[in-house]
């Protein structure tokens, strides 16, 4: 989406031209001389030649070709002088030329405004309907151009897209998604913006397309991550990243081949959204969603024998006191209980108890005890004062209810009546 124009200055039968390059920066001044009103004798048409191809068709929906072929209109002014003259007071700036389609595509000039020889600066901005209305879709600034009686130089600009309308691409998702448990994952990511008429702005071109604002200047796209969590996602220029910062992250992207990095440390986490944002741009925004492990029972940290189970997630309690009346079994979730997370473990969810009533409530207390990065969270059960018989699953998860990729895991918790033999501290 961008354009080579090719800058002329032409005086009626003298030549002077344009001499110098042009660039995005502004010209250097530190002592501007005073405006003043315009005297039009004396002033030169400088004159752009400008080729645009043939548009066939609608380019929305495919890759627009290098030059924009949705050009209607073309508007060029001249911004400041070297001579002091105020260049809002000269008639026939800003100068405005309609192109009729396919008029231009093996080139065609247009006249800039009335211009004092002398180093000038220029916009050019083009724009999708006639009369510079509709969408300004490419510009540039030429700033620093000097113009000498006598010279016919070529100074090329090359005008930088617009974007109207920003997405994030490279945010993997289903069965691509970065997975928790794992430390120092990584994807690249970079920016699909579209221009004001809906063409995708292009790239793999040569010289690569840049952003700009509507007035030419350089303009970053930023794509910013929420994520505050130790661990879990963040953006960055180059390489990986363990996300340790605690604070949200953000990188800037020139033109549509820049690409930056999405690093993810491992972290269980509920979906992030990142967001592209830029000047006089519609936001954009893809969200993060890493996949969740579901917890898993840890058999090897069950206890007592014969309360808490190993072949199963399941507490059996028989007593009021003593062995019988507590068990602890404990959980382990790749990517929140083990290190570098250390998350614990909680009890979600209503259990589905049998019969109806009583409910747990009536059974026992499950508390979750301090998170092990080895052994995982352990849950405690213990009988009430007064308990009926009963069986209760209880689901343990890692609370991160938005992430719909998350599991949990089912701990049963029962009471039974019962006599205990003292010497076996068995049931009966």
């Amino acid at each position: 989406m961008r354009k080579i124009l090719t800058l002329l200055a032409m005086m009626a039968l003298a030549g002077c031209g344009g001499g110098g390059g042009a660039s995005t920066a502004p010209n250097p001044n530190p002592q501007p001389p005073v405006p003043t009103s315009a005297p039009q004798a004396g002033l030169v048409t400088p004159q752009f030649t400008i080729r645009i191809p043939v548009r066939q068709g609608s380019a929305k929906g495919r890759t627009p070709q290098f030059i924009s072929s949705a050009t209607a209109s073309v508007k060029i002014t001249l911004t400041a002088d070297s001579v002091g003259i105020d260049p809002t007071t000269i008639s026939g700036n800003p100068a405005i030329t309609n192109i009729a389609a396919g008029s231009c595509n093996s080139g065609c000039t247009v006249n800039g405004p009335p211009t004092p020889p002398g180093t000038d600066s220029f916009t050019i901005i083009t724009y999708d309907a006639n009369g510079a209305t509709g969408h300004a879709i490419n510009a540039a600034q030429a700033n620093g151009v000097t113009i000498t009686a006598g010279q016919n130089t070529a100074v090329p600009i090359t005008l930088g897209a617009i974007p109207a309308t920003l997405s994030v691409s490279g945010v993997p998702t289903g069965a691509g998604a970065l997975t928790a448990g794992t430390q120092s994952q990584t994807a690249s990511i970079s920016v699909v913006a579209a221009d004001g008429h809906g063409d995708t702005i292009p790239t793999g071109q040569t010289p690569n397309v840049f952003y700009v604002d509507a007035t030419g200047a350089a303009l970053n796209v930023t794509v910013s991550d929420p994520d505050t969590n130790l661990h879990g996602s963040c953006v960055v220029n180059s390489g990986t990243s363990t996300c340790t910062s605690g604070s949200a992250t953000s990188v800037t992207f020139s033109g549509p081949d820049i690409t930056k990095v999405l690093a993810y440390d491992g972290l269980a986490e509920n979906p992030v959204t990142l967001t592209a944002s830029a000047s006089g741009a519609t936001n954009g925004t893809a969200s993060f969603q890493p996949k969740l492990n579901a917890p898993a029972f840890n058999s090897s940290q069950a206890t007592p024998s014969g309360v808490a189970l190993t072949g199963s997630a399941e507490i059996d309690l028989f007593a009021t006191t003593g062995v019988g009346s507590t068990g602890s079994e404990s959980f382990t979730e790749s990517g929140w209980t083990n290190s570098p997370y250390n998350h614990a473990l909680l009890v979600t969810g209503t259990p589905a108890c049998t019969p109806a009533s009583p409910a747990l409530s009536g059974i026992a207390t499950v508390v979750a005890g301090s998170n092990s990065t080895t052994n995982g969270t352990p849950f405690t059960a213990t009988v009430v004062a007064s308990p009926t018989a009963g069986s209760c699953p209880v689901t343990i998860g890692d609370g991160l209810s938005s992430n719909t990729t998350d599991g949990s895991a089912t701990l049963t918790v029962t009471y039974t009546t019962s006599s205990v033999n003292a010497s076996s501290k068995r049931r009966q």
